[in-house]
């Protein structure tokens, strides 16, 4: 039996939404070695379910790679831990108006804030 078409700008149904959702899953499991545990999307269109699971999977990775930088760095905090830290973390800007120059500062101030330091060294030193 041949597939039926869809006209151009109609909606797939529910069905058809939740079998491209469990494609694109699998496909993303299978490509990728990770147990992916993706909550329940709202979309409608091929486009905008492909668009999510993309910017989960982005996500995922930039969570991975920051659990590996951590790793590296020698940091014993979770990486919730760390972005929690993080979002104390203070950096100041200031602009001479004389000479238009930028200083930037950023302040590490409690021992979570030290202990994440590592992280951060890069950004002062190119200001």
């Amino acid at each position: 039996m041949r597939p039926q078409k869809r006209k151009k700008n109609s909606q797939p149904s529910k069905s058809q939404s939740q079998a491209i959702v469990t494609l694109v899953t699998w496909k993303l499991k299978k490509n990728v070695d990770v147990n992916a545990h993706m909550r329940p999307m709202f979309h409608f269109s091929e486009r905008r379910i492909e668009a999510h699971v993309c910017i989960c999977f982005i996500a995922y990775k930039v969570y991975k790679e920051l659990e590996r930088i951590i790793k590296i760095k020698n940091i014993d905090m979770s990486v919730g831990h760390v972005l929690d830290a993080a979002k104390t973390i203070t950096t100041i800007r200031i602009r001479l108006t004389q000479n238009d120059e930028l200083y930037t500062k950023t302040l590490f101030l409690t021992d979570r804030h030290e202990t994440i330091k590592p992280l951060f060294d890069h950004l002062d030193e190119d200001a």
